[in-house]
């Protein structure tokens, strides 16, 4: 009886600790900012059914088409830097971008720019609108990993890329519904408890895909978690 109680204290404890880290609201921001290929609208799409449907949660949509769909933004750096500065965050909150584009080591591609997001533009975004709170940055493209920066790699950050900062990604094609790696997020999603776990439960789906498909050399996708986010829970639940 009583290790039964000393586990159940024990349980008790950690989903005590799990809700004093668990954000009061998120503020999610989901960016296609390539058009080439459908996949990455998609993915912004199919991410946004799933915040929504799962939590309630509307996030900001950003496009780069040129017919920019009702509901969406245009993905200009400009717009992005509008929408997220204007959003009001109480201090327990917690932000969260995902980026899908075409990408090298030099940064992002943003179409309606014709030009790279470079790491530290993002990052003195971040500074900016989220602050200090829980934040975590998912940037789905090639060579990604450059991401991985110091600029962006602090300890109240959670960043995932989709490859190293030398290799490519694969699946952008008109072939495709959705890129490998954007398509492993969406299947991975609610199966892990934590960030740390999605990402492996994430890159074993990339890897298990690019041997089916023969693709090579293997994209690697990367990670890095801040000392404050390490057990960041992954529901995006609002806390009362």
């Amino acid at each position: 009886m009583l290790k039964l109680a000393l586990v159940l204290l024990l349980a008790a404890l950690a989903a005590a600790a799990r809700a004093e880290t668990a954000p009061r609201n998120w503020h999610v921001f989901l960016v296609a900012a390539d058009r080439a290929e459908p996949v990455f609208d998609n993915a912004v799409d199919r991410l946004s059914a799933l915040f929504k449907s799962r939590y309630g949660i509307a996030a900001e949509r950003f496009t780069s088409r040129r017919q920019r769909p009702d509901g969406k933004h245009d993905a200009t750096w400009q717009d992005i830097s509008r929408v997220a500065l204007a959003r009001r965050m109480a201090p327990g909150d917690a932000c969260l971008f995902y980026f899908t584009s075409h990408g090298d080591e030099g940064g992002l591609y943003m179409a309606r720019h014709r030009s790279l997001l470079p790491p530290e533009d993002l990052a003195r975004l971040l500074d900016r609108a989220c602050g200090r709170r829980p934040t975590v940055v998912v940037v789905s493209a090639c060579h990604s990993g450059t991401f991985l920066r110091p600029a962006l790699t602090t300890d109240n950050r959670v960043i995932l890329t989709a490859a190293r900062a030398d290799r490519s990604s694969f699946g952008c094609s008109f072939k495709e519904q959705l890129s490998v790696y954007d398509r492993c997020f969406l299947d991975s999603w609610g199966a892990s408890a934590s960030w740390t776990t999605l990402h492996g439960t994430i890159a074993a789906c990339v890897s298990a895909a690019e041997q089916a498909r023969n693709y090579r050399p293997p994209s690697e996708p990367q990670a890095f978690f801040g000392r404050l986010v390490r057990t960041l829970p992954v529901s995006l639940a609002k806390r009362s």
